[in-house]
């Protein structure tokens, strides 16, 4: 089965609330630009009440409103799945309460638990569904972790597909790199803040990641999101490379096609997608759907980051 993704190039929606004024905007470029993918990975969902600091952290309404607007525009309807963060634990815009969601295809993919795994992989928190199918599983790696003190937890999902194949996905929003300097200042090298929990909560997803490897050496699993940092850092990813391939790797993107954020008129790989051994020696494909940062002006930007459309292969 051929599933496409939307995913980390991080169609990043900080403010989507069911008010805003881009979610119209938002539902448009899944439509009409990223075709309606059969799952996608998205970050920056805020909660019911957007910026304001009132205690709610819930984003049913949010993400309601997008599926909806989506499905106004395509006829495609989208299901959905977040887990709802502590208020005022996951950082981003105060009150906000942002957090990673997927939106999926319900006749293409389901949440999905195999007891026999479920029981066996560590780090991880799963959460389970009672409405409507008790079998729905998804669940955040290592919540409690340091490395995720006021940054989003990944959420972590596994699915079976029309066919019956099983996928393990990771849903990304690292911390930002506020506080670095430019690459073109005077420091050097560059400051790069924090690198230190970036590399912490890689080190997390990784020990995820090789705890399903360890149980089925054949597991397929995406890792993807918003990294807030430069596939150059190696020694952020020096855990998880040994394990995933980068996808622009697999699919031999030239390097100049790699970036998914213009800042300071550079251009910069923030956003990356990593697949399991299984998933990498397939065929695969990748782009990078520059709708935001070659928009005509910043006011026509959707998001500051470009969503980034890839297809695999499930064995």
């Amino acid at each position: 089965m051929i599933v496409v993704l939307s995913p980390s190039g991080d169609y990043n929606v900080e403010n989507l609330t069911p008010t805003g004024k881009h979610i119209q905007d938002v539902a448009n470029h899944i439509a009409t630009k990223l075709l309606t993918p059969d799952i996608m990975f998205v970050q920056e969902i805020q909660d019911n009440s957007g910026s304001k600091d009132d205690g709610v952290v819930s984003a049913n309404v949010t993400l309601s409103t997008l599926v909806a607007a989506i499905a106004n525009i395509s006829g495609v309807s989208y299901s959905w799945v977040d887990i709802d963060p502590v208020d005022g634990k996951d950082g981003g815009q105060p009150g906000g309460n942002i957090r990673q969601a997927y939106l999926y295809r319900a006749e293409k993919l389901s949440l999905y638990q195999a007891p026999g795994i479920i029981s066996r992989v560590a780090h991880w928190t799963p959460f389970k569904w009672s409405i409507p199918d008790a079998n729905r599983f998804s669940g955040r790696i290592e919540p409690n972790n340091t490395a995720w003190q006021d940054s989003r937890k990944p959420l972590a999902a596994m699915w079976r597909t029309a066919q019956g194949q099983t996928l393990f996905t990771v849903n990304l929003h690292l911390v930002s790199k506020g506080g670095s300097s430019t690459g073109q200042g005077d420091a050097r090298p560059p400051v790069n803040q924090p690198v230190q929990q970036r590399t912490a909560q890689v080190d997390t997803v990784a020990a995820f990641v090789k705890s399903i490897l360890d149980i089925d050496r054949r597991a397929n699993i995406v890792v993807a999101g918003d990294f807030n940092e430069y596939s150059q850092t190696r020694s952020v990813f020096a855990s998880l490379t040994p394990l995933m391939t980068d996808i622009e790797s697999a699919a031999s993107v030239p390097d100049v096609e790699r970036y998914t954020y213009v800042f300071d008129n550079n251009c910069e790989q923030l956003d990356h997608m990593f697949l399991s051994p299984s998933l990498s020696c397939e065929g695969v494909a990748v782009e990078h759907v520059h709708v935001n940062n070659w928009a005509a002006t910043a006011n026509d930007r959707v998001s500051d980051h470009d969503p980034t459309v890839a297809k695999i292969t499930l064995c």
